[in-house]
């Protein structure tokens, strides 16, 4: 299947899950995992902003359990290499060797480091900031 198709087929799928559920774990796990999935990634980060609290709060993975954390990982926008996407509302991608770059902050509870590439992308909802995302290889 050719990239466009992939990309469609995609959003299609997550479209479908978005009306399937009102349950919103349910629907960010799907997306995790769709995304993951439609990019051939090892794993896949959901990240939704919190406004008040100023901070990017970790809701979903695909390929490392968010249900067997004790605390959701959190960042402020521009702390981390996903925090750096959000806050230049751009995406950055780092090929290879991403826990050595400078952006890298490392959870505890969280293998972060031994994925070898990262690409992490701001969701944004009519300019807003609505969170993020990132996927990640081996």
């Amino acid at each position: 299947m050719d990239e466009t198709g992939r990309h469609l087929r995609l959003l299609t799928e997550t479209i479908a899950a978005v009306n399937s559920s009102l349950d919103l774990e349910e629907v960010l796990s799907l997306v995790a995992s769709k995304v993951a999935g439609a990019l051939e990634a090892d794993a896949c980060f959901v990240y939704l902003y919190d406004e008040p609290a100023d901070e990017l709060v970790l809701r979903a993975t695909h390929g490392t359990g968010v249900e067997e954390m004790t605390g959701r990982p959190r960042m402020r926008p521009g702390e981390g290499i996903t925090g750096s996407a959000a806050a230049a509302r751009g995406p950055v991608m780092i090929p290879a060797q991403a826990h050595l770059d400078e952006r890298f902050k490392a959870f505890p509870n969280l293998p972060e480091d031994e994925y070898e590439s990262i690409l992490a992308v701001p969701v944004l909802a009519r300019d807003r900031l609505a969170g993020a995302l990132n996927v990640r290889t081996k």
